[in-house]
């Protein structure tokens, strides 16, 4: 087994959950296009996907897809997300952190690992909930969804990942809660780990990751790479 040099995260589902505002974001926008959007839905075929590429396929499976309506639909989506984002009361935000994760983050730190976080969200909506933690200057590598034009399971972003930081691709870990995700990493030739905070257990162990937890709670690093 390689040497672990760097550690990479998915955001959301990892680190930082999202669902309670994501859901019913998307499914006010579906509802008023008259398309069913149920949370089956919206986990099978939204989490882990670049947005840009799951809602031409939803509209598409509904015979409703014109560029101009998917453009509208994202402008709409990322404007009315950091709206909820930035107007979270700090109790609340605070419930969605994952739990353990930000100081499995500092384990991460101060274990001399490097560290890139990759989301498949947009970089001005994903920055709110990054400085609001305050976990930016933790990583060594940021990646957004502009910064690649393949998203999960293609591998690119984890590959470019691993480029940026200097290190192989067998000397990555993965931590990821999608079942896209997991391929990803499996299809860049990583390491990965399933982080079952969205109650997808069955999904994710179809997809044989060394090891599923449910969050960072009493998760110590050397479980990982000694």
């Amino acid at each position: 087994m390689s040497e672990i040099k760097a550690v990479i995260f998915d955001f959301d589902g990892v680190i930082f959950s999202t669902p309670k505002i994501s859901y019913p974001i998307w499914k006010k926008i579906f509802d008023g296009l008259g398309i069913e959007f149920s949370e089956e839905i919206y986990r099978k075929k939204f989490q882990g996907a670049r947005t840009s590429e799951k809602v031409p396929r939803i509209l598409k499976e509904h015979s409703k897809y014109s560029e101009e309506l998917v453009e509208k639909i994202l402008e709409d989506r990322e404007n009315v997300k950091r709206e909820v984002l930035n107007d979270i009361e700090n109790k609340d935000f605070e419930d969605m952190i994952i739990p353990g994760s930000i100081d499995f983050l500092k384990q991460v730190k101060d274990g001399g690992l490097k560290m890139t976080l990759v989301t498949s969200s947009v970089k001005e909506t994903a920055m709110v909930p990054i400085k609001r933690l305050g976990i930016e200057d933790f990583f060594d590598v940021l990646l957004f969804a502009g910064d690649v034009k393949k998203g999960k399971p293609d591998p690119e972003a984890f590959l470019l990942a691993a480029k940026k930081m200097g290190v192989e691709p067998k000397s990555c870990i993965v931590f990821e809660d999608a079942v896209n995700g997991l391929k990803a990493a499996k299809n860049a030739g990583m390491r990965v780990v399933a982080v079952n905070s969205s109650n997808n257990y069955e999904d994710l162990k179809r997809e044989n990751p060394e090891r599923i937890i449910n969050n960072f709670e009493n998760i110590n690093l050397g479980d990982f790479i000694e």
